[in-house]
């Protein structure tokens, strides 16, 4: 800046840009932050099924602790029905670090617009909530194509289900690559009446199109039981849950 008159401007327009800024819902701000505060106090097991295209059926069962050190709150108890052997987890660990790193990469409320939610149904039980995505948290994908659904239990203030699915289809990597099919259904089930519902059941699947050469295809299935109150590993270090804006998905 070269004049006390930009920097003017800019603080105008800052201010401007955080009037404007609207809201979220207090409905959906209340359930979404019920569920996040609560989820690391629950170790479960998981089922994970995933079908790709021209490759086997893999099917794995997890525990999750979070009573437990970072590196020891994942185990892996079986693999295709049987008990994983020392290459089976050399694998698995390499692939759950993978994973847990592109989870803790970035914020919910980076991918997700809260702010600017609008109601699309509300019944005498529920209401469903048309979240938008932020375009800038993944830009390989035009995320205004995608259609996100919450839906909220107005007597518990809690997460019912969130969906989420293709309003048209989109190319990808350079044109090459059109998505035809994304879907994703999760289902949030109460494990106990004094605490915050916690997914259940998640099924994810997904259908693209190379140009001229061929299909791709995947589906996966996650359900969790045998729930198991605990006590976070982090809370024994007094590390406190910071807002909605700063907490990882």
């Amino acid at each position: 800046m070269r004049s006390a008159l930009f920097l003017l401007l800019a603080l105008g327009l800052c201010t401007l840009t955080t009037a404007l800024r609207a809201d979220p819902p207090e409905l959906l701000d209340e359930a979404i932050r019920k569920w996040i505060a609560d989820e690391d106090h629950w170790a479960y097991t998981q089922r994970r099924q995933v079908q790709d295209r021209n490759k086997p059926v893999e099917v794995r069962l997890e525990r999750y602790d979070p009573s437990k050190p970072d590196d020891q709150q994942w185990q892996l108890l079986e693999i295709d029905g049987r008990v994983p052997t020392p290459d089976d987890l050399k694998s698995w660990e390499r692939r759950k670090q993978r994973e847990l790193k592109r989870r803790n990469e970035r914020p919910l409320a980076e991918y997700f617009d809260f702010d600017h939610a609008t109601v699309a149904e509300e019944t005498a039980e529920v209401v469903r909530y048309e979240v938008p995505l932020r375009k800038e948290a993944y830009r390989r994908a035009p995320l205004d194509k995608i259609l996100v659904m919450v839906t909220v239990n107005k007597s518990r203030h809690e997460l019912e289900a969130l969906t989420a699915g293709l309003k048209e289809t989109f190319r990808v990597a350079l044109g090459t690559t059109k998505v035809t099919n994304f879907g994703l259904d999760i289902r949030f089930q109460s494990i106990d009446s004094k605490y915050a519902s916690q997914p259940a059941t998640i099924h994810a699947s997904g259908t693209a199109r190379v140009v001229l050469f061929f299909k791709l295809g995947a589906e996966a299935d996650l359900v969790w039981s045998d729930f198991k109150r605990v006590k976070p590993y982090k809370e024994r270090f007094d590390v406190k849950i910071g807002d909605l804006k700063a907490l990882d998905f």
